[in-house]
C-alpha cells in the first residue's frame, strides 16, 4: 500500500551559521507479504501544490534519497539508503564529508535510541502507536 506525506522543518547547523528550511515529500510503499518498506524522499519543487516559500534567512537544500527497510525475521531489520543532498552554499569537500559523517552518525544513533525507547511501556510514543491514526503501524507490523 502507498503513503504520502510532506514535511517542512528548519535545521540550524554550525552554531546557526547554516540555516536550512527543509521541504520534502516522502512517498512510501509497504509490502507486508514480502516484508519491506520502500520510500523516496524528494524536495518539493516550486509550482507544486505543497510548495512553500523559504523562510527569511534560511536556504533550502535539494534532496533525493531512497530508502529500503527489509524485515529479517521477527526482531531484525536491514536498512539500505542511497541518494544525494545538495546544499545551496559552497563548502570545502573535507568539511562537507565531516559534516555528512557527523549527521549520519547522529541520525543512526537517534534512530536506534528512539526505536529502543518506543518499545518501553509508558514511552512518549505509546499513545501515538496505540492510536495508529493513519494505520501505518498496523501495516508495518504485518511486514515482520
Amino acid at each position: 500500500s502507498g503513503h504520502r506525506m510532506v514535511l517542512n522543518y528548519r535545521v540550524l547547523l554550525a552554531y546557526s551559521l547554516l540555516r536550512l528550511d527543509v521541504l520534502n515529500e516522502t512517498r512510501r510503499y509497504t509490502d507486508p507479504d514480502c516484508g519491506f518498506v520502500a520510500e523516496r524522499c524528494t524536495t518539493v519543487q516550486r509550482g507544486e501544490s505543497a510548495w512553500r516559500r523559504v523562510r527569511t534567512g534560511h536556504v533550502r537544500p535539494r534532496m533525493d534519497v531512497g530508502t529500503l527497510w527489509a524485515a529479517c525475521g521477527k526482531d531484525r531489520t536491514v536498512l539500505f539508503q542511497e541518494g544525494s543532498i545538495e546544499l545551496p552554499v559552497a563548502m570545502d569537500v573535507v568539511i562537507a564529508k565531516r559534516l555528512v559523517s557527523h549527521i549520519a552518525d547522529l541520525a543512526t544513533t537517534g534512530l536506534r535510541h528512539g526505536l529502543e525507547a518506543a518499545q518501553e511501556p509508558g514511552s512518549k510514543w505509546e499513545a501515538a502507536l496505540n492510536a495508529d491514526r493513519f494505520g501505518l503501524y498496523q501495516i508495518l507490523a504485518g511486514c515482520l
